[in-house]
């Protein structure tokens, strides 16, 4: 099947589907083939099962959503439900850590919260057909606020409250330091937010920014891997490329209207 003939196949709303299926079986997959030392910000979490069943549950919602790929719209809420679970779930981690004095993690919520369990929300409220309609506001603002935002609160956060875990960064760091990086995620967050008052075309920009900065990201991961330097960085590669890079290309490509794209064999 071709690559067109696969996106005929899913349609538009079993594509982020995919994306954020393979992004969290390999998140999750990543934490049992190369267990992490660094569970700040998870206490919370940990207290209520051990990291390993949380890496499964990350595997199951991620094998839930690559089915709800291929079921119609209606059914394949199921698979936005799923996936929706595991970040939402972080996020809520995050914050049970940060009201017990673990500062980092307010920003990591913000992370979760915006770019991930909300933005798959707003992928779930995209129609896989859509008639002419037109709004005051664009249909694609919604993700541009969520992903911008939640880049902003992710380079604010290594300002406000440092990693200490740098593993799998040297490649990065090497570029430039860690300070710059933050300075970069804000920067680009602040594009994309930016790009919300653009039309649809011109907001591609914000897009760009969206896409660009994870997929740096996900590539100096990658590179550690291959290097040997980093076992973890392939995890986190996939991870960048498809629930960072992948999404925020998806919703790049959603229309503000249109007649219906995709035929009725599409998805049936």
């Amino acid at each position: 099947m071709t690559v067109s003939g696969a996106r005929r196949r899913l349609g538009r709303r079993g594509v982020p589907l995919v994306l954020l299926g393979a992004g969290q079986i390999g998140w999750g997959i990543g934490y049992v083939a190369a267990p992490t030392t660094d569970t700040s910000g998870l206490q919370g979490l940990l207290k209520l099962m051990p990291l390993e069943a949380w890496a499964w549950l990350w595997v199951g919602a991620g094998a839930a959503a690559l089915v709800g790929a291929v079921l119609p719209e209606g059914p394949d809420r199921w698979g936005f439900i799923a996936a929706v679970m595991p970040p939402t779930a972080w996020a809520l981690g995050y914050m049970y850590d940060g009201m017990h004095g673990y500062s980092r993690a307010w920003f990591v919520f913000a992370w979760y919260l915006l770019s991930h369990a909300l933005l798959i929300l707003w992928s779930a409220s995209v129609a896989e057909y859509k008639l002419p309609k037109r709004k005051s506001h664009s249909r694609r603002s919604p993700s541009l606020f969520l992903l911008g935002v939640g880049q902003v609160c992710w380079g604010v956060g290594f300002v406000a409250a440092p990693h200490t875990d740098r593993r799998g960064l040297d490649g990065l760091l090497r570029v430039m330091p860690m300070d710059g990086w933050a300075v970069a995620w804000i920067a680009s967050g602040v594009v994309t937010l930016g790009a919300l008052w653009l039309p649809v075309g011109p907001d591609r920009w914000g897009f760009a920014f969206a896409v660009g900065l994870p997929l740096v990201w996900g590539c100096g991961y990658g590179w550690e891997w291959i290097t040997g330097d980093y076992e973890r960085g392939a995890f986190v590669l996939v991870w960048y490329l498809t629930a960072h890079a992948g999404m925020a290309a998806w919703a790049a490509a959603v229309p503000e209207w249109e007649l219906p794209r995709y035929s009725q064999e599409g998805r049936a």
